[in-house]
Parts: structure tokens; sequence; C-alpha cells
């Protein structure tokens, strides 16, 4: 782990082919990438007189098909802390905005959604519509018809002997301006890290949230009719719900703990069931696919198996020797297993005899990235993007943080179908405990590049 100086904003929130053997293979191939011809993109991070490497924050746009790559953000300033797809569109969340660029590099409209509530004066307004029965501006659904809010419920005291907020969720018809109350009570922990926010189902049907302190229950409701039930407690990120791409089908952990079992709820069936799986436990890009673990925290490190299994069946698909990295869990929009026509595709990490992402194709043989540090499938497991460990950059600086040590990496580009790789982007600084933010299209076409990844601590 590397030795800080100096962090001023704490920001929370690889490759192979198939050798088309049915047999595990103990010593994957170490593979080394050749790169093509560099890509055009940012030059080089500059070198103060005294040595220091001063690293800008960047999010790059790489398209698969043809490898080319473009710089949409660059910034000595603002910490680009995430980058998501709009469509044709990339949003980028940089300190307080949230610049938006076409594929083409140009500076795309502001989203429609971008700033809908605000409350001047103490009054809060959606979509310059003031709602005198809301507290304050919250998080919308999916389809924006809903926003939960809180309302202050005072404060409680915890068992150490000091008092916590304390606040009761609400949520408001948008259209209508009708509010719910969801759940009394809930605690706040009175300064933390590592909990998450409310999870929403693609439909907009339900809301999966928690409390941040006291007993650290988990909720899920029904907003249109505001029933609520609890379903577990603990809400660290790496218990938090994992929902469907599409539907209203959710996985959780009714406990506190990792590696204890995982419940699977249909709710449009009304069906509830616990998959033979512990967590934790991800849903594939189809959606019709589980697999666990996400990623390997011990004991389950010990055994080095992702178990895929069919979501409607229960029905063990394929088991492979490795996991995800554990900081995955912390993104809602990310996987390492893909099942496509062709089987599935893996970029796990912790393989026997892989020192780097074992990347299977269709088969429980994988060949080995060497170094790579964090793969990342498409959506129908055509391309596996890999974060690459190239070494170690000295003291570095860059937009709020300064460090001692930072590590080097290459972003590679695997052709599932050739067996093609190449190198993209060959240098990209981030930490050594997290590599950069690699985010695919729904379409698979296209990738963003986070780096300096941001973290929480």
């Amino acid at each position: 782990m590397m030795k800080r100086l100096i962090l001023l904003a704490a920001l929370a929130l690889t490759v192979a082919g198939c050798d088309g053997d049915d047999e595990p293979d103990p010593t994957p191939t170490q593979t080394t990438s050749t790169a093509t011809t560099a890509p055009s993109v940012s030059p080089t991070p500059t070198v103060t007189p005294d040595g220091v490497l001063v690293v800008p924050s960047r999010v790059w746009l790489v398209e698969a098909p043809t490898g080319s790559v473009r710089t949409l953000y660059e910034s000595a300033d603002q910490l680009a802390s995430h980058a998501r797809f709009d469509g044709a569109v990339v949003e980028v969340s940089a300190g307080l905005g949230t610049p938006r660029f076409n594929f083409d590099g140009s500076t795309a409209a502001l989203a429609t959604t971008t700033s809908r509530c605000s409350a001047p004066g103490g009054v809060v307004t959606i979509d310059g519509r003031a709602y005198p029965g809301v507290d304050a501006c919250g998080f919308f659904s999916p389809d924006g018809e809903w926003m939960l809010f809180e309302k202050d419920a005072g404060e409680v005291q915890v068992p150490a002997g000091f008092s916590v907020r304390s606040w009761d969720q609400w949520v408001v018809d948008v259209a209508t301006g009708e509010t719910t109350e969801l759940q009394k009570g809930l605690v706040h922990c009175g300064g933390c890290d590592g909990r998450y926010g409310p999870r929403w189902s693609p439909t907009g049907q339900y809301v999966a949230f928690a409390e941040l302190g006291g007993d650290l229950r988990r909720f899920l409701s029904e907003v249109a009719t505001g029933s609520t039930r609890q379903i577990g407690a603990g809400s660290d990120v790496t218990l938090a719900p994992a929902w469907h791409p599409t539907e209203d089908r959710i996985v959780y952990s009714m406990g506190a703990e990792l590696s204890g079992p995982a419940v699977y709820e249909d709710l449009g069936a009304g069906s509830k069931q616990q998959a033979p799986l512990s967590w934790p436990v991800a849903f594939d890009a189809s959606g019709q696919y589980l697999y666990s673990p996400a990623w390997g925290p011990s004991p389950k490190a010990d055994a080095g198996m992702t178990t895929i299994i069919d979501a409607d069946t229960f029905d063990t698909v394929a088991e492979l020797p490795g996991a995800a990295p554990e900081w995955l869990m912390w993104r809602t929009d990310a996987g390492a297993v893909v099942v496509g026509a062709g089987g599935p595709v893996a970029a796990l990490q912790g393989a026997p005899g892989c020192d780097g992402t074992a990347v299977y194709a269709g088969s429980s043989t994988a060949r080995c990235v060497d170094t790579g540090r964090f793969g990342a499938p498409n959506a129908d497991g055509t391309f596996v993007a890999v974060a690459m460990l190239r070494g170690t950059a000295g003291h570095v600086k860059g937009p709020g943080f300064e460090s001692l040590t930072m590590a080097r990496y290459s972003i590679e580009l695997m052709d599932v179908r050739t067996r093609d790789v190449r190198t993209l982007i060959p240098e990209v600084i981030s930490w050594d405990y997290q590599a950069p933010v690699i985010r695919w299209n729904a379409e698979g076409t296209h990738f963003v590049v986070v780096a300096p990844a941001a973290t929480g601590l």
C-alpha cells in the first residue's frame, strides 16, 4: 500500500483467449501484449525541476473496433471521479460540474435532468415547480418520475455515548407532488466511509436503501404503495444489493457479513428464494446469469473460484478459478463476467499460476495477461479491456492529491474472436491499489478510462 503525503479530496463514491480445452489448465499461458502503432493520446505527464511528476486528471474514450483513442477531459485542477455513458454522450463528474462530450470530443448539450432539483430560499423546486411538502433534494428514479428525500427526525443517542442525526425516508411523485413516507427513524453514523446510498430498480418501481449507523438496517420499498420491509442489516458498500440491469429482480445478503447466503427475488413474479451462491453475488450484463464471488474475500479467496449460474434455473454454467477485484463492488455498473452465445467470458484475478488477469472465453481454460490488474469484458463478450501494471512512478502530484509513489499502467484491448491484443494507451497513472476505471457503453462499442481512479479512504 502506498504512503500518502497529502490527500486533499476523498471521493467515494489484461489479456487472453480460449484454448478450446474443457479441462482447466493449472498454469495459464502468460501472454504479453505487443503494442501496435501508438494512438494519439494526451502528452506524457510533466516533471517539475524538483523531480515531482505532475499528473492531470484524464478521461479517455476508446472505440473498440478501430482501437482509436480520444482524450475527452483533462484537468490539472479538478479530479474526475466518474464517467458514464448517456447514449452517444459521455458525462464526466468533476468537482461540482458534469461536463458532457460527444464521441467526437465536442461539447454536448446539458442533460435535461441536470440540476433539476434545487432549493432557493429553502423551497424545493423540481423542473421549475415548487414542492412545499418536500424538505430537500434527493435521488431520482431512473425514469425521473420519483424522488427520494429525507425529513429530519432529530437526534438519537448511540451506545458509544454520543448523539447522531436521525431521519425519516420519504418519496415524492414528481407528476402529482404527492409524498409518501417509506421508513421512520433511520440512524446516521455520525461520520463514516464505505456506506452506500439508495439503489433504484431499473424500472423505478422499487428502491433499496439503508441507514448508515445504529443497527445498519437495510430496506426495500415499493414506492407507489409505500410498502417497505427490512431485507437485512449492514450497509457497507460490499453489502449493497445488486439489481438486474433491466428488470425488477434483486439479489442481496440478509446478514452483515461476507460469505453468507444470498437471497434472490423476482419482484415482478412475486418469488423469493435462497440462491445456491454465497455473498457477494452479481448479475452479468444480460441479467440472465448470476456469479459469485463478485470478489474474493477470505475465506472465499482460499477456494479461488467464481461460480456462474442461470438466474432462472439455478443450474451451474461454469466454475472458473479466480475472482473479480474487491473494489469492483463499489461500482453499480461494472462486471467481470458476461455470458454470450459462445459461453462465459470472464476477466478474473488470482487464478492459479497467473500473476495478472486470467481471461476465459467459453472455456474453463484461461490465458493470462501478465501483470493485469483489472479486466472488463464488454456486454456481448467480444472484447476485453485490461489495465496492465507497467511499473511505478515516484513523487506524484495531481488535482487534489500528492503521493510518494503511484503506479504506471497501460490499457490493453483483446478481440476475443481473433485473440489479437493491442496496447491502446501506453501510459496511465493511477493508484497501486486501484487500477484505472474502465467502463463500457451498453452497445459494447466504446469504453472510457478514468485516471487516476478516484476512491474513498
